[in-house]
């Protein structure tokens, strides 16, 4: 028997719902086998370590060309800080993952 509330079932479908739908990217010029862990087995890009913010929205579909997306996204520089950065994206509310190691400046 099912204990939760018609709430709680829909906000945990909900978010199953968004991992599956989520753009996965990181940005390094190396693989390390610790990326799949990372993103929980789930497939992820990799683009290399001089990418920007809208590299990253075209390779993950958000937008068709560069200059599109230089356009249309204002929610953060054109620089990628080390580390990991969710956001969401569109009208769809896409989550958008990038983790960008500091490994590859060792």
């Amino acid at each position: 028997m099912d204990y939760r509330t018609k709430e709680e079932r829909i906000s945990e479908e909900m978010l199953a719902s968004s991992l599956q739908n989520s753009v996965n990217i990181v940005i390094s010029d190396k693989e390390y086998e610790f990326f799949t862990e990372a993103f929980m087995n789930e497939s992820y890009i990799i683009l290399s370590s001089n990418s920007d913010m809208y590299d990253c929205l075209v390779a993950g579909g958000f937008f068709k060309s560069k200059s599109q997306a230089k356009n249309s996204w204002t929610k953060t520089d054109k620089q990628i800080e080390y580390g990991f950065h969710s956001f969401v994206v569109g009208k769809k509310q896409i989550p958008l993952h990038i983790f960008k190691p500091i490994l590859d400046d060792l």
